[in-house]
């Protein structure tokens, strides 16, 4: 049933779930709790118990470093209460009314839904289910700012309504995310869509989507097959950095590659270009990756970001 969340609302003390994980000190001793936050070399934890203690990043194993990664993201606290959520969305979207159906959040403009917020952690509650097409007879075009964020859905769904993923929509998925499959109609992904969204394998980035936002990607350590369908055209910033893609083909309608956009694929050897060379930003690629380009590409020379440039036939 829907209903127009009151002011009084801002009040909610729901804490959303606590996510455990084992953690090992470089003296061997392990410990259960969970990660708060990490600024500055901290890391902080989080027992069973409640209680909150401090530890120096370069006291924790190497898997645990790099479970971290550390980056100017995690400087902001991980867990969020339900108050504090309702708070940001109010603020996000001072002039529309919040609205409630079952477990989603939402607002509407102009004859469409934009989800704002899932209170579950799933879709609807029920694992497999796909975001629904429609709420009150108008269509859902829109995943608003970190709505799935940290989501428990394993599989995820985007309608063909949907145009629009917003940041961080489904970004800090560490353990859950396993599957998306991306409408037939989203034309951008947001800055940081899908960041450290983990146990995700692989995306096929349809036609249809025209920029694939700033870090969109970022860190998705077990990401190992992305494929981007012609049609696409831009590749913002560090989007795929930290993924364990070992090649990757890059469409004819690829016209720019941001900066930074495959730094740290430490398996990445293979680029294939079909098309003419975006123009050059400096770093793209930090391993020993070889680009292969077809012969009748333009705007090719010898090297590309640094890389040295082959023609497709002299692939091994």
């Amino acid at each position: 049933m829907k209903t127009i969340i009151p002011l009084l609302s801002l009040f909610l003390s729901a804490i959303c779930s606590a996510e455990l994980r084992t953690w090992t000190v470089i003296n061997g001793k392990k410990v259960e709790a969970e990660l708060i936050s990490y600024e500055k070399g901290i890391v902080k934890l989080k027992l069973k118990s409640g209680k909150a203690f401090d530890v120096p990043l370069n006291k924790l194993s190497e898997a645990d470093q790099d479970f971290i990664t550390p980056s100017s993201h995690q400087s902001e606290t991980i867990k969020e209460s339900e108050a504090t959520k309702l708070m940001r969305l109010l603020n996000e979207e001072p002039s529309e009314q919040v609205l409630i159906d079952s477990d989603l959040w939402y607002v509407v403009k102009d004859g469409t839904v934009k989800i704002i917020h899932n209170k579950s952690g799933g879709l609807l509650g029920t694992p497999g289910n796909r975001l629904p097409e429609t709420i009150d007879e108008k269509p859902v075009t829109s995943i608003g700012t970190r709505a799935y964020a940290r989501t428990s859905q394993r599989v995820f769904m985007i309608p063909d309504t949907v145009t629009n993923i917003g940041e961080e929509a489904f970004a800090d998925c560490y353990h859950t995310l396993e599957k998306v499959k991306i409408g037939k109609n989203v034309k951008s992904i947001g800055k940081g869509a899908f960041r450290f969204s983990m146990p995700l394998k692989s995306i096929t980035i349809p036609g249809n989507v025209v920029n694939i936002g700033e870090e969109a990607f970022f860190g998705c350590r077990t990401l190992a097959d992305i494929t981007l369908q012609e049609g696409v055209t831009s590749i913002g910033e560090k989007a795929f950095v930290n993924t364990y893609i070992k090649e990757i083909t890059i469409p004819k309608s690829i016209k720019s590659v941001g900066k930074d956009a495959f730094e740290s694929c430490t398996r990445l050897t293979t680029v294939t270009f079909l098309g003419d060379a975006p123009e050059e930003v400096g770093r793209v690629f930090s391993t020993k990756v070889i680009i292969y380009r077809k012969p009748e590409a333009k705007g090719w020379s010898d090297t590309w970001s640094g890389k040295p440039v082959k023609l497709i036939s002299e692939k091994p």
